[in-house]
């Protein structure tokens, strides 16, 4: 996981034919109730913080929480304007 919650993504535009890199964050949108997860970011200092957050509405973090899907749909989402 990303210390500070930030991920570049690199996607292909078939609209210029090109790579481009789309930065997103680790913030996913989640229902205001609902089921919620925990899942564990390394902070600097070596220790481990624990988060606990809704269930996302849309790709789902996995069991064994790993939260590309995530991140890819997001940057997806925000490549073609719709995040």
């Amino acid at each position: 996981l990303s210390r500070d919650g930030r991920y570049t993504v690199r996607l292909y535009d078939y609209s210029t034919a090109e790579n481009v890199d789309i930065v997103v964050d680790d913030r996913l949108p989640c229902p205001p109730e609902g089921q919620y997860i925990t899942y564990e970011r390394p902070s600097y200092d070596g220790t481990v913080t624990a988060t606990v957050m809704s269930k996302p509405v849309f790709a789902q973090v996995s069991h064994d929480g790993e939260i590309w899907p995530c991140i890819i749909e997001k940057a997806v989402a925000k490549m073609t304007g719709s995040y």
